[in-house]
């Protein structure tokens, strides 16, 4: 889209199609099932993984490029974070993915997330 924040908006939005109605049902099932098959939950957790991290890696790289990130972006934190806001509405709460949910998720967590300063972060132990 040309921002950071309406990228991630936009994708963010795909995510809520997907696991909304009966893929939230069908989730629900999988992350049950994984629970008794190791082998098959870590190929799962893989693909889920690598999907997030192609889709969201385009719209961190796109942002970097626009000096709208810096080198410095917590992307890994953000890999985490995004989709469990996301499953938790869905899954847990029950509660809509509407475009209010979204602009305030983004506008009051994932933007600031990833726009802090290393100076604003406490260090790792």
């Amino acid at each position: 889209t040309g921002t950071l924040r309406d990228d991630i908006i936009v994708t963010l939005r795909t995510m809520a199609d997907g696991i909304s109605g009966h893929d939230a049902e069908l989730l629900a099932g999988v992350r049950h099932a994984m629970r008794g098959a190791p082998e098959i939950a870590e190929i799962l957790r893989t693909q889920m993984l690598d999907d997030k991290r192609s889709v969201f890696g385009t719209v961190m790289a796109r942002a970097i490029d626009r000096g709208e990130l810096g080198p410095d972006a917590d992307l890994e934190l953000f890999f985490e974070v995004a989709p469990a806001l996301m499953f938790f509405r869905v899954l847990v709460t029950g509660g809509s993915v509407d475009d209010e949910f979204l602009a305030h998720v983004t506008d009051d967590v994932l933007v600031p997330l990833l726009t802090r300063t290393t100076g604003n972060r406490q260090e790792k132990s």
